[in-house]
Order: C-alpha cells, then sequence, then structure tokens
C-alpha cells in the first residue's frame, strides 16, 4: 500500500508540474507574440513616436533698438503683439485646424488660404503666423481652447509703432517682414523667423543691422504630440542698439506742419557751425504705421 499511495503522489505531482508548466508556457507564448507584433508590426509607429519625443531648439527674437531724437523723445519704439503661430508638421490636417481656429476668433478665409500656401514653401518645422493683434479675450479663447487646437500656439510678440506718423515718414522710414530676396542678401538666421521685420527704407534701413539686436536661444523637451513638456535652457536675447538722431522732434515736426498748405515741399535745418541736422521734412508724407503690419491691413 504504501508503495502505491507514493507512485499515486508521483503521478499526481507530475500532472500538476505538466499543468502548471503549460500554463507558464501559454503565459510566455502570449508574451513573446505580443513583443513578437509590437516589434515587427509596430515597430515603425513606435520608433517615430519615440523620435518625436526630443528636444528642440528654439531661437528667440530680439527687441529691435528705439530710434530717438537729440533729448530722447521716442521717433519708432515697440507695441506688445499677440499672435496666433502654428508648426505645420505638428499637424494631421493643417486645414482643418485652422478651420477650427476660425470658429473662436476673426479669421478669414484669405488668411486660411495665405497660411496654407506659405505651408508649402517652407519648412514644415517653422512656425508660421496666422492672426495678430489679438485681444486679451481672443488670447484668452484660444489658450482655454489649445487642447483642441494641434499646433497651435500664442506667441508675444512686438510690432512697430511711429509715435510721430508722417512728420519723420521719409526721415525714419519704416519695417516690414523680411522677404525671400532679403533672406538672400543675408544669412542672418533670424531673418528666418516668422514675419520677422528689417528695415525697409530711411534710418530704419540704414542702421537695421545696428537695430536688429542678437537672437537668443530656448532648448525644449516635447512629447509626441510637439507640446512642450520642459525648458531645460534659456539663453536670453540682446535688444537692438539706441539710435539717437541731431533731429529735434518738436522742430521737425513744426516743420512738417508749416508745410501741409503746400502741395510739394520740403525743408532742411541744420546748424552752421557744426553740421547737425535738426529738422528734414518732406511733403507730401504717409503714415509709416501702415506699412508695419503689411501693405494689405
Amino acid at each position: 500500500m504504501t508503495i502505491e499511495k507514493e507512485n499515486d503522489r508521483a503521478v499526481n505531482f507530475s500532472r500538476r508540474a505538466f499543468v502548471v508548466g503549460a500554463f507558464q508556457a501559454g503565459i510566455l507564448a502570449v508574451l513573446g507574440g505580443r513583443l513578437a507584433w509590437l516589434q515587427t508590426v509596430e515597430g515603425n509607429r513606435y520608433k517615430t513616436l519615440a523620435e518625436n519625443n526630443r528636444i528642440n531648439l528654439k531661437m528667440m527674437a530680439p527687441a529691435r533698438g528705439q530710434i530717438v531724437d537729440r533729448f530722447g523723445v521716442p521717433f519708432a519704439v515697440n507695441n506688445q503683439n499677440f499672435r496666433v503661430l502654428v508648426i505645420p508638421e505638428q499637424t494631421d490636417d493643417l486645414e482643418q485646424s485652422l478651420r477650427q481656429l476660425q470658429t473662436l476668433i476673426k479669421l478669414d478665409d484669405k488668411q486660411i488660404e495665405k497660411v496654407l500656401k506659405l505651408a508649402k514653401r517652407t519648412p514644415s518645422y517653422t512656425p508660421l503666423e496666422v492672426a495678430d493683434d489679438l485681444s486679451w479675450e481672443e488670447v484668452a479663447t484660444v489658450e482655454v481652447n489649445m487642447p483642441d487646437l494641434p499646433a497651435m500656439s500664442i506667441d508675444v510678440g512686438e510690432v512697430r509703432h511711429y509715435p510721430f506718423a508722417d512728420a519723420t515718414a521719409h526721415l525714419i522710414g519704416y519695417v516690414g517682414a523680411a522677404s525671400k530676396k532679403d533672406q538672400e542678401g543675408d544669412k542672418d538666421p533670424l531673418l528666418t523667423l516668422p514675419n520677422f521685420q528689417v528695415g525697409k527704407s530711411g534710418i530704419e534701413k540704414t542702421f537695421d543691422s545696428d537695430l536688429r539686436g542678437t537672437a537668443g536661444s530656448s532648448q525644449v523637451e516635447v512629447n509626441v504630440v510637439g507640446r512642450e513638456v520642459r525648458e531645460l535652457r534659456n539663453i536670453q536675447s540682446h535688444e537692438g542698439k539706441r539710435v539717437v538722431l541731431s533731429i529735434d522732434a518738436e522742430l521737425q515736426r513744426f516743420a512738417q506742419q508749416r508745410m501741409v498748405a503746400d502741395r510739394s515741399a520740403s525743408a532742411v535745418v541744420m546748424d552752421v557751425h557744426t553740421g547737425e541736422i535738426y529738422a528734414l521734412a518732406s511733403y507730401p508724407a504717409f503714415d509709416p504705421n501702415y506699412f508695419t503690419g503689411g501693405i494689405s491691413h
């Protein structure tokens, strides 16, 4: 009887061991199959996701330097400008994203078409300006709906403003977005930033390199959908130089106002002893503030 009991125990143990071993083998087979599936079928997808979880380097535009008269009265300053940017590579359907934004802020079809055309001829990783000069209400609306706006972000930029308007138009000139021709003639990477402004005429153009400043940079970690996770490093940009002219602002304004009655006139007020120019006016004139946001505005 003892031998039979021992044999029965051995048989039962073997059966249990076989069942446990089969169960473990089944689990290993399932895990192995899953790993094989992830490696062979889903491998490219997860590789792409891993590569997209990386560090991005963003260039930070500097503030443009001021232009002032001999007493420090400003001729050209920078006003704060809130705008919406989009990075085409971070959305599967750029037009759909723009249409979604259109339901939240004032954005006409021509602006959307302009962005779509621009996206076709610029690198997909380059931020494009969609709308600018946003109000606080519009900024808040976009920020609240940001999860539903892939590739969109709010950026705080600056827009050039000329307090004396037409009184200094011919002298100070104006700025505008860097054109393709500007980029070909100047290899400064700042000119590749969305709507980065350069001097187009007058003092703005003559002293453009001094007024432009030096770019900063920001290293940020982004997740697979392109959203910033954290900032790793920040190098501040340096504002452009302050250009001081020999012009007297009030004398300049007075000279311009005196010529309004004439159809065409110009005037120069100069110190004959030092050669300094106190006023340099011309009429007819124009308001350079209309050019800073683009001619279409």
